[in-house]
């Protein structure tokens, strides 16, 4: 492969990164599978907060159904981590087609319920991932490290009138209720975020990103930082040591990481760094995400360290 080649593979994939806000170990969505019960496929169509996921295999359990014939369970995928929403995979064994105008998530655990119109024919037979916007859990006031989940199921909505019973077989409720509780619990006790001045240096001949962590503690509340990963692309790593020089934590971004063509066109979290802290006396691990202009500066030090103008 030529040098011209290379870096036109290159630029095409660290810009492809970049789009999807990215990571890693992302797995690929399943190809189209029809449920046992039929033969029938669908196909993808956009919505309005994202493209729904193809028609996929049930889980290995029994969903729970409308009398009509209609299930839904959910899935979330690394990109949807980021982008902050999350599939309802509604399973049509209705008899006939269904046209889904508008879905609505009702949930005691959200805030508030969540809506997306994503106008898509369901076939007869198939399933389809249509995603929905991520809203806020609702915990405790203040919010706490061990928020329990709410009672009662979660339902969706679908055209305003059919109520279709979630069975959360991949416990995502779960999983998102933990994680938005958790940064509730933080932020109510600390500012935890990137730093406002940034400039690429180099660092034993390597380009860096140099600038800071704001580890600030809230009123009588304490803070500490116990440990930092990156990303495949983009390794994070404290400069001088974890101790704060005040209320920040001096990091370089990007002396590490892979420029090769795989890891640069399937990464998913690019610019999702991992934090463990120490918050009034417990352990927590959370995640915090580069703004879009932190982004542009750390895409500078991807084309720069993988050699690509």
């Amino acid at each position: 492969m030529t040098h011209r080649c290379r870096a036109a593979l290159l630029a095409a994939a660290v810009a492809a990164a970049g789009a999807g806000c990215a990571d890693d170990a992302s797995t690929a969505r399943p190809e189209a599978t029809p449920p046992a019960t039929a033969a029938a496929t669908s196909t993808a169509a956009t919505t309005t907060t994202g493209a729904p996921g193809p028609a996929v295999a049930p889980p290995p359990t029994t969903i729970e159904r409308t009398a009509a014939g209609l299930g839904a369970t959910l899935q979330q995928w690394r990109d949807d981590e980021v982008a902050g929403r999350f599939q309802v995979r509604v399973d049509n064994a209705t008899g006939s087609d269904l046209m889904v105008d508008s879905i609505v998530v009702e949930w005691a655990g959200f805030a508030a319920p969540t809506r997306s119109e994503p106008r898509y024919l369901v076939g007869d037979g198939t399933r389809v991932d249509l995603a929905v916007a991520l809203p806020a859990a609702r915990c405790s006031d203040p919010p706490s490290f061990d928020e329990a989940l709410p009672p009662g199921p979660p339902v969706v909505v679908v055209n305003g009138t059919e109520r279709v019973p979630i069975t959360d077989v991949r416990h995502v409720l779960d999983r998102v209720h933990e994680r938005s509780c958790t940064q509730q619990a933080i932020a109510h006790r600390a500012t935890v975020a990137f730093g406002p001045d940034w400039e690429l240096v180099e660092d034993g001949g390597d380009p860096v990103l140099r600038g800071d962590l704001v580890v600030a503690p809230r009123s009588t509340s304490s803070v500490a930082l116990r440990g930092m990963n990156g990303s495949v692309l983009l390794s994070i790593e404290p400069e001088d040591g974890l101790a704060p020089a005040g209320d920040r934590v001096p990091v370089l971004v990007g002396r590490g990481g892979r420029c090769d063509p795989h890891a640069l066109g399937d990464s998913k979290q690019t610019y999702v760094f991992d934090l463990a802290l120490v918050v009034d006396g417990t352990e927590v691990d959370t995640s915090i995400v580069a703004e879009p202009w932190l982004q542009a500066r750390m895409g500078e030090v991807i084309r720069a360290r993988c050699g690509i103008s």
